[in-house]
């Protein structure tokens, strides 16, 4: 990533902060179990503004915007991030059907997933494969709940539970 960061253009700076600023505020909102729509309408707002000044999906800087910078993968990546997040925080917004078998199941994920993201944000430079290996462990003996990849919770008679298909985004 350091690799990476060395090559972004000066003009691109400011803007990369800003996007990687607004990342960790999008983080923060989808880690919270109900939102702000106020914060979240704001922050997509200027997420669309800055989307908004790009030229055929790149950032244009200099005098009419007329030179290309080098790094617009870098800065376009943390822009389609944070509208991914922004999107699953809104779909978090709807109600889910979801069997009572498999609330435990779409919890622990959604707690699971929560960890992650704040250990992506805080620790991601010093974090070591080891530090994930319980995460590893857990996900592995969800999975195996599983038969033919669904879960069947329905007892004998084989039904499948409602909410097979939720997505864990939230």
């Amino acid at each position: 990533m350091s690799g990476s960061l060395s090559v972004l253009s000066p003009e691109l700076v400011p803007l990369h902060q800003r996007l990687v600023t607004m990342r960790r505020q999008f983080a923060a909102l989808a880690a919270k179990e109900h939102s702000s729509k106020a914060d979240l309408q704001k922050l997509v707002d200027e997420l669309r503004k800055i989307d908004s000044k790009r030229v055929d999906g790149k950032f244009c800087v200099g005098p009419g915007g007329s030179s290309v910078p080098p790094s617009q993968a870098i800065c376009s990546s943390l822009v389609e991030d944070c509208f991914d997040i922004a999107h699953e925080i809104k779909a978090r917004g709807y109600s889910i059907n979801l069997s009572e078998e498999l609330k435990p199941v779409y919890e622990r994920l959604k707690e699971m997933r929560a960890e992650l993201e704040r250990l992506s944000l805080t620790h991601r430079w010093t974090l070591r494969e080891t530090d994930l290996y319980n995460y590893a462990v857990e996900l592995r003996d969800i999975d195996q709940m599983r038969k033919d990849g669904k879960w069947n919770v329905g007892g004998a008679d084989g039904k499948l539970g409602q909410g097979q298909y939720v997505s864990t985004v939230a």
